[in-house]
């Protein structure tokens, strides 16, 4: 079983700035015979707190991994937090790391004091993987972003092929409850 727990679906600076619509990201919680494997993409500014204040809430010392698809500040505002909080503080290592590489250098956003609590860590490239954590394989795909400048750029996103389907899956599902609800209400 796979479930996904949106925390936050907020775009674009001004969303974020002015939190219109929250920007904690996605929690992935697959679940099959191997055990349970959780893992948070895109942290964004709030994260923490819509994850522990969720209901029921998800608890990041349960996290196996924590992945930026790039590091728009929407998208890893919180990967610290995150990183600090499923390692309780640095002081129980553990967990998995995926990110592309100019979020650990350069003008990093992954603080590298936070880097050293995680002993796995993937630097995700296009059209890259798997990248296993668990039993849940990772793949990247390429996504085209629009810089600062309004110029176009390539980045690597992460993609969790199977947890999209599902969400795909589950917005069908909902719109079909919604039709026969609609039809329940109309013949009463």
């Amino acid at each position: 079983m796979i479930s996904v727990r949106f925390l936050g679906t907020a775009g674009a600076r001004f969303m974020v700035a002015k939190q219109i619509r929250a920007s904690g990201g996605h929690w992935y919680t697959f679940s099959g015979d191997a055990g349970t494997t959780q893992i948070h993409v895109d942290p964004g500014p709030g994260a923490l707190v819509r994850a522990t204040s969720a209901v029921p809430p998800c608890d990041p010392v349960e996290l196996d991994a924590i992945a930026l698809s790039h590091k728009h500040l929407d998208h890893s505002g919180d990967v610290n937090v995150m990183i600090e909080a499923m390692t309780v503080g640095g002081f129980r290592p553990r967990g998995a790391l995926l990110a592309p590489l100019d979020a650990y250098e350069g003008e990093a956003v992954i603080f590298p004091y936070a880097a050293r609590f995680v002993p796995v860590r993937h630097v995700l490239e296009e059209k890259a993987g798997p990248y296993i954590i668990n039993d849940v394989e990772i793949r990247t795909s390429i996504n085209l972003v629009a810089d600062v400048n309004g110029a176009v750029s390539e980045s690597a996103e992460s993609v969790v092929r199977s947890a999209h389907d599902v969400a795909r899956r589950s917005e069908e599902l909902r719109e079909n409850v919604s039709t026969v609800l609609a039809e329940l209400l109309a013949v009463s």
